[in-house]
C-alpha cells in the first residue's frame, strides 16, 4: 500500500513539473513575437454578439460606525425634504375638489346637449356649449399637467429612497458583523424604519395621484368628444343656414306636430332645468354666502365713499356733476358685485347666466335713468324690456315652437319701437333728442337695425329659424348692449372727473394747469374703447370674431420679401407700432417734465430744455433699437452696414453730422440757450429752438432765421442773456456848446427814470463824454429787461430827448422869502 502510494505521489509530481515546462516554453514563444511566415487567413466576420447581460446593480458602500451618526442626521433631513407632504396633499385636495366640480359640469353639459342638439338649437347656443367644453378641457388637461409633474416628482423622491435605504442596509449588516454598540444600532433601525415609512407615504400618495390623473385625463377626453360633436353640429348650423330647419308658419304640419308635443317638452325643459340649477346651487353654497359678504364690503365702502364726496362736492364745483356715481351705493354695489359672478361661480350651467343678467337689468335700469336725459327714458324702458324678453325666450330655447312664436312676437313689438323711435326723433334740430351727441349714427344704426329685424321675422315665417335667431338676437342684444357701454361710459367719465379733484391727483401740476385737455384725451380714448368693444361684441355674437382673428393671424404670419430680408406683415406692423408708441411715449415724457419736475427744481435757464432734447434723444433711440429687433433684423449685419456706410456718411453728409453733434455740444455745454438773445453779424434776435441739424433764431425783424448748429460753435457769437437778462443801451446827445453839463445831465436822467422799460438797477448815466468847440457830447446810459425791444426804448429816449432840449429851459424860481421887485 504505501509502495502505491510513493508511485501515485511521483507521477502528480512529474505530470505537474512537465505542464510548468509547457506552460514556460509557451510564454517564451509568445514573447518572441516572431512574425508568422505564411500570412494568416483572413478572419470570417464575426457573428453578432448577444445582447450584453445587465451589469448587476453596483452594491451600496454602507456607512463606518463612526459617521452613523453625523449621517443619520443627514439623512433625516432628506426624509423630510423629499416627503413633501404639504404640496402634494393640497394638490390631491385641491385636484380632486376640481375634479368633483369638473364631474358636475360634465354631467350638466351633457344633459344640455342631449336636451339641445336633438332640436336644432341655435348656432349661438351651439357656441355658447362649445365655449363652456372648451372651458372643461383646459382645465381638466391643466390638472392632468399639474399631477403628472407631481407623479414624476415623486417617482424621482422613491428612487433616491431606494438608493439611500439600500445603503442603510448594507450599513446595518456590516455594524452587525462588526458588532457596533447597541445605541448605533438602534440608530441605523430608526433611520431604515424611517425610510420604510416615507417610501409607504409616497406610494400612497403616487396611488392616489395616479387615479386622480386618470379620471382628469377621461374628464378632458368627454370634453375633446363633446367639442368634436358641438363643431360637427355647428359646421352643419353654418352650412345649413339659410336653408329651411323648420315647416313655415303656414303649414299645417308645424302647428299639428307643434301642439302634439308641447306640453310634454315644456314640463320635461322645467324640470331639467330647474334640476340643474339646484345641483349647482347645492354644490357651491358657500361661494353664494362669499359673494354676498363680499356685496356687503362693497356697500359699506361706497356708503363711506359717499359721505367723503358729499363733503368734497360742496367745496368744489366739478364733483357735483359726478356725485351722482356715489348717491346710489346699494344699486352701485349690485352692478360691481354681478361683474364679479365669474370669479365665484365656475362652470355654472347656462340657465344660471341667463337669470343673473335678468337679474342685473334691474340695477342697471335704475343707475342709467340717473344718468341719461330725461327724454331718452322711454328708449331706455323700451330697450330693457325687450332684452328681458329676449332673455325669458332663452329659458325656452329647448322648445321650438314656443321659442319661435316668442321671437316673431318680440321682432315685431321691436319693429314698431324702431318706428317710433325714428318718428318720436326727427329730422328737425329743434327737437330734444337732435341734440344728443352722436345722434345721426344713432339714427343709422336703428334704421340699420329696423331693416334686419324685419328680414329676421320674414325668415322666422319662412322657416329659417337658425338664421331668423342669429340675425334678429344679434340685433335686440346689440341695441341693449350700446346702452349698457353708454352707461358704463358715462360713469368712468364721471369717476375720471372725480378722480382729477381728489387729492393727491389734483395736486400734480399738469392736472391742475391742463385738467380739460386730459379729460378731453382719456373721454376720447374711453369712446373709441367702448366702440370697438360694441363692434367686438356684435362680431362675436354673429360667429364672425373667431374667423376674422384667424384671417387676421394668417396675413400677420405671411411674409414679404424683400432681397434676402423676409419680414412678416406681423413684423411690420410691429415696427410700426413700436416707433409711434415711442413717438408718444417721448412727448408724454416731455409733457411730464415740463409740468412736474422742472416747476419744483431750480434749473438754470435753458438746461430744462436741454434734459428734455436729451430724453427725447434716448426714448427715440431706445424705441428705434426695440423695433429693429421686432422686425427681425440682424443687429450683427447692420452694424457691418453701418460700419461699411460710415466712409460715405463721413464724406456725403459730413455737414449734417457736424451740425448734428454741434447741436448736441450746444445743449450739453449751453453757450446759447433757448430763450437767450444774440446776435451773428447782422441777426438779432431770441433763440426759439435748438434742433437735431440747425437752430430757430426769431429775429427782431418779425422773421424767423435758421442757423446751422456748425455756426453756433464755430462762428461768434454775441450772447446778449448769457449772465443776465438786463441789455445796455446807449443815447448819444448833442448840445449847443453854451449848455449847462449839469443841467443835461440831471434832464437825461430824468428822462430815462419816465421810461417804464428802464430798469432803475443799474441806476442809467449821464456822462459828458467830450467837449469841442461847437458842440457838447454827451451819452446816456440805461439797462433794460426787455431785451427785444432795445431799439423801441433807444428810439424813444432820442425823441423825450429832443423834445426835452427844444422846449426853453424854466424860469428860475425866486427863493422863499425874497419877494421879485423887478420892474
Amino acid at each position: 500500500m504505501q509502495g502505491n502510494s510513493y508511485r501515485c505521489g511521483l507521477q502528480a509530481c512529474l505530470r505537474l513539473l512537465i505542464s510548468l515546462l509547457l506552460w514556460v516554453g509557451f510564454a517564451i514563444a509568445a514573447s518572441a513575437q516572431v512574425p508568422p511566415l505564411v500570412a494568416p487567413p483572413m478572419a470570417k466576420p464575426a457573428a453578432p454578439a448577444a445582447p450584453a447581460a445587465p451589469a448587476p446593480e453596483p452594491v451600496a458602500e454602507p456607512i463606518p460606525v463612526a459617521d452613523v451618526a453625523v449621517q443619520g442626521e443627514a439623512t433625516m433631513l432628506q426624509i423630510r425634504q423629499l416627503d413633501n407632504k404639504g404640496p402634494v396633499d393640497d394638490l390631491i385636495e385641491t385636484a380632486g375638489n376640481e375634479l368633483q366640480a369638473l364631474a358636475r359640469g360634465v354631467s350638466l353639459r351633457s344633459s344640455e346637449m342631449r336636451r339641445l342638439l336633438p332640436q336644432n338649437a341655435s348656432i349661438d347656443i351651439i357656441r355658447g356649449l362649445q365655449q363652456e367644453w372648451r372651458d372643461i378641457e383646459n382645465r381638466a388637461t391643466a390638472i392632468t399637467r399639474e399631477l403628472t409633474r407631481s407623479a414624476l416628482q415623486i417617482d424621482r423622491n422613491l428612487a433616491e429612497l431606494e438608493k439611500t435605504a439600500t445603503q442603510w442596509e448594507a450599513t446595518r449588516t456590516a455594524a452587525v458583523g462588526e458588532a457596533a454598540p447597541p445605541t448605533v444600532i438602534e440608530r441605523i433601525e430608526d433611520v431604515t424604519s424611517a425610510l420604510a415609512k416615507t417610501r409607504k407615504r409616497l406610494l400612497e400618495r403616487r396611488t392616489e395621484i395616479l387615479s386622480l390623473q386618470s379620471r382628469s385625463a377621461e374628464l378632458g377626453a368627454r370634453a375633446s368628444q363633446a367639442r368634436d360633436v358641438l363643431n360637427n353640429a355647428s359646421e352643419r348650423a353654418a352650412a345649413r343656414l339659410l336653408y329651411r330647419d323648420s315647416p313655415p308658419l303656414w303649414t299645417i304640419d308645424f302647428w299639428e306636430s307643434s301642439i302634439d308635443s308641447f306640453s310634454v317638452e315644456n314640463k320635461a325643459n322645467l324640470s331639467s332645468q330647474t334640476a340643474a340649477l339646484i345641483t349647482y346651487a347645492s354644490a357651491y353654497s358657500r361661494n353664494f354666502t362669499t359673494h354676498f359678504m363680499v356685496f356687503v364690503v362693497i356697500v359699506a365702502l361706497l356708503y363711506l365713499t359717499r359721505q367723503r364726496m358729499r363733503t368734497l362736492a360742496n367745496a368744489d364745483e366739478c364733483l357735483r356733476r359726478t356725485q351722482t356715481i356715489f348717491e346710489m351705493p346699494v344699486m352701485t354695489a349690485i352692478i360691481i358685485a354681478l361683474l364679479l359672478s365669474s370669479w365665484f361661480y365656475p362652470r355654472p350651467p347656462r340657465t344660471f347666466w341667463v337669470v343673473l343678467s335678468m337679474l342685473g337689468t334691474v340695477p342697471m335700469l335704475i343707475f342709467a335713468r340717473r344718468l341719461i336725459e330725461p327724454h331718452l327714458h322711454t328708449m331706455l324702458y323700451g330697450l330693457v324690456g325687450f332684452y328681458l324678453a329676449d332673455k325669458l325666450r332663452a329659458l325656452v330655447a329647448p322648445l321650438p315652437v314656443l321659442s319661435r312664436v316668442l321671437f316673431l312676437v318680440e321682432a315685431l313689438l321691436f319693429v314698431v319701437f324702431l318706428v317710433w323711435m325714428l318718428r318720436r326723433s326727427g329730422k328737425r334740430s329743434g327737437t330734444p333728442w337732435a341734440q344728443i351727441k352722436g345722434w345721426r349714427k344713432i339714427r343709422l344704426v336703428a334704421w340699420v337695425e329696423l331693416v334686419i329685424i324685419t328680414a329676421a321675422i320674414a325668415a322666422s315665417i319662412n322657416g329659417q329659424v337658425r338664421l331668423a335667431d342669429l340675425v334678429g338676437g344679434t340685433a335686440l342684444a346689440s341695441a341693449y348692449t350700446a346702452v349698457v357701454l353708454y352707461v358704463l361710459l358715462r360713469v368712468a367719465e364721471g369717476l375720471l372727473q372725480g378722480l382729477f379733484c381728489v387729492p393727491p391727483v389734483s395736486l400734480l401740476g399738469m392736472v391742475e394747469r391742463h385738467k380739460p385737455l386730459l379729460t378731453q384725451r382719456i373721454n376720447h380714448w374711453l369712446r373709441q374703447a367702448a366702440y370697438l368693444g360694441w363692434i367686438a361684441l356684435i362680431l362675436q355674437s354673429l360667429g364672425l370674431l373667431g374667423p376674422l382673428f384667424e384671417y387676421a393671424r394668417s396675413a400677420w404670419d405671411a411674409s414679404i420679401e424683400i432681397g434676402t430680408f423676409t419680414p412678416s406683415v406681423g413684423d411690420v406692423l410691429t415696427f410700426i407700432l413700436i416707433i409711434w408708441i415711442t413717438l408718444s411715449l417721448s412727448r408724454f415724457s416731455r409733457f411730464v417734465l415740463d409740468e412736474e419736475v422742472y416747476p419744483k427744481l431750480q434749473l438754470e435757464r435753458g438746461l430744462p430744455y436741454a434734459v428734455s432734447t436729451m430724453v427725447h434723444y434716448l426714448v427715440l433711440l431706445a424705441g428705434f433699437v426695440l423695433a429693429l429687433n421686432a422686425l427681425r433684423v440682424d443687429m450683427t449685419k447692420f452694424t457691418i452696414l453701418a460700419g461699411a456706410f460710415s466712409v460715405g456718411i463721413g464724406f456725403g453728409l459730413q455737414n449734417i453730422v457736424n451740425n448734428f453733434v454741434s447741436g448736441l455740444i450746444v445743449l450739453f455745454e449751453r453757450p446759447v440757450k433757448v430763450g437767450d438773445t444774440i446776435q451773428m453779424d447782422d441777426v438779432v434776435g431770441r433763440v426759439k429752438r435748438i434742433g437735431i441739424r440747425a437752430s430757430v433764431i426769431s429775429s427782431t425783424t418779425g422773421a424767423e432765421v435758421i442757423i446751422p448748429n456748425g455756426k453756433l460753435i464755430s462762428d461768434r457769437v454775441t450772447n446778449w442773456t448769457v449772465s443776465s437778462k438786463l441789455r445796455q443801451v446807449t443815447v448819444p446827445v448833442l448840445t449847443k456848446p453854451d449848455a449847462d453839463p449839469a443841467h443835461i445831465k440831471t434832464l437825461l436822467q430824468e428822462i430815462a427814470l419816465r421810461n417804464p422799460l428802464v430798469v432803475e438797477r443799474p441806476a442809467p448815466e449821464a456822462l459828458f463824454v467830450r467837449r469841442a468847440v461847437d458842440v457838447f457830447e454827451f451819452e446816456l446810459r440805461v439797462w433794460i429787461a426787455a431785451l427785444d425791444q432795445w431799439l423801441q426804448v433807444k428810439s424813444d429816449l432820442m425823441t423825450d430827448i429832443d423834445t426835452a432840449l427844444r422846449s426853453p429851459p424854466p424860469e428860475p424860481q425866486p427863493a422863499e422869502g425874497h419877494p421879485d421887485v423887478s420892474g
